[in-house]
Formats: structure tokens, sequence, C-alpha cells
């Protein structure tokens, strides 16, 4: 089989199973398979495939909703690539923006940045390497998780960063740190069964799962966060107020809020804790 007719093959089975982004999954799944780019795809649509079947192996999985990043194993975020496993939440674009807030902060300053809940390490990392003089601890319940950021610290060739198994709920960090950041799990307990399958089937539901109201991550690290210049949240719609209430309950003197591309309020920043 050639390749265009296995991009065919691939969309109709996509497409069947309700797969909006059909098209652009075939891509991703084929470009993983062949250790391509998009271009080779659409050059060479005539060159032969052999043992094209582990490739359409590839494509039931996506057919049965399985996220693209844990069939091929990987997502990049801030223009690096990350591994990813079912043990952690696949990067998603919005977290960028919080990165990016990060970033700007920092600079070529010499500060220190707690991450709780790193999971992929995406945020630590990104941070890391565009902020050299950054030193990062990060946290986060899940072994295998920690596991996994472990992976790409070294996969991106980052320096000065370390990671530790901690659960926020039950355990206090014993440092101080200029800066901590996290993106809690923020979902409402009850929403969870309303998520999309390739969220609610396969993403760790511990990352996913904010409690009753969505909010039980935001108050306690509000009231943990060992934050000497700056705390960072990622937030859900509609958390925003909420989420700044808490940080001025805390101590912290100023609040600010970060919309998204789509104008939704998606991070929140704290500074000058009392």
């Amino acid at each position: 089989m050639v390749i265009g007719e296995l991009i065919e093959k691939s969309n109709n089975i996509l497409k069947k199973a309700g797969i909006s982004g059909y098209n652009l999954d075939t891509h991703v799944l084929l470009c993983k398979y062949l250790s391509v780019d998009r271009l080779y795809l659409l050059l060479n649509k005539d060159v032969k495939i052999k043992n094209s079947g582990e490739f359409l192996d590839m494509v039931k999985r996506r057919a049965a909703y399985e996220p693209v990043a844990y069939i091929t194993g990987v997502k990049e975020f801030m223009s690096l690539e990350f591994n990813v496993t079912p043990n952690v939440l696949i990067p998603r674009i919005e977290t960028e923006i919080l990165v990016e807030n990060l970033i700007e902060y920092i600079g070529d300053s010499h500060l220190s940045m707690l991450e709780i809940g790193t999971g992929s390490g995406c945020i630590s990392i990104s941070c890391a390497h565009y902020c050299k003089n950054l030193s990062v601890e990060g946290i986060d319940i899940s072994q295998k998780a920690i596991d996994v950021a472990k992976q790409n610290a070294k996969k991106n060739r980052v320096k000065g960063i370390n990671f530790m198994q901690m659960d926020i709920l039950h355990s206090t960090p014993k440092r101080q740190y200029d800066i901590v950041v996290s993106n809690p799990p923020y979902i409402k307990s009850s929403d969870i069964g309303g998520l999309m399958k390739d969220v609610k089937d396969y993403e760790p539901i511990i990352a996913l799962d904010g409690g009753v109201d969505g909010l039980l991550f935001y108050s306690v690290i509000s009231k943990k966060a060992p934050a000497k210049k700056m705390i960072a949240f990622e937030v859900g719609e509609g958390q925003g107020d909420a989420v700044c209430s808490f940080l001025l309950e805390n101590g912290y003197v100023n609040t600010k809020k970060v919309k998204d591309l789509s104008g939704i309020e998606r991070v929140v920043l704290g500074f000058g804790k009392i």
C-alpha cells in the first residue's frame, strides 16, 4: 500500500469513528510511524510502505479515542518535545500561557521555583530551559509521573532541576521558594463523567479531579505555598475570582488574571505575600 492509500484508509476509519480531526491525526500518526515530517507525506504519496499493519494498529487505537499523544508517546510544548505516558496529563496549548507569564517574570534573574503537581514536568522544564539562572524543584503525588518528568529533563538537557514525590494535601514543603506554580486538578468531581471520551477514559483521573467544587487544590496550595515573591496558577473557566480570593485571604497583596486566546481567564497570579 502506498502512502496516499494509507492516508485515505486511515481517514476513513477515523471519520467513521467520529474523530473530528481525523486528517491531522492521520498525518501525525503516519509521520511518527515513518519518522518523517508532513511535507514528506505530501510529496511522496506514491511511495510504497511495507508492513503497514503496525500503522493501522495505531489508527485503530485512535479510533477507540485513545489520545494521539499516548499512541505516539510524545507531545510538543513550548517548542520542546516531551515524553508522555498514561501516567501523566497531556501538555496543552493553554498551559503555555502560564509558562509564558512565568518566563516573562523570571527573565535572567537568579530565582528558585517550586512546581506543585508537576506531571510530565513540562512547566518546570520549559521554565528552566528558557530561564538559565532558575533553579527548580517539582513535586507530584505519583512516582510514575516523577519518573516521566525526570526522563523529560534529561531529554531536554535541562540542568538545575529536581523532582520528588510529595502529596501536597498531606505534606508541606520544608523550604521557601521565590515562585510557586501549579496547574492542579480543577474539574469538579461530578463533571468528570461528562468529559470527552479521550480525556475521561485515558488521562489520569488523579490529575483531573479537583474535588466537589473543583477548587480543592487552589484552597490548599494557597495556604501551604512557600512563595516569597509570586504564586502562579492555571485555572479552569469561571474559577479566576475564587482563586484570587484564596490568594488575598492568605496574604498575597496583589492578584492578576490573564486570559487565553479564547478570552477565558486561564492564569491567576499572586504577588507580594505578607
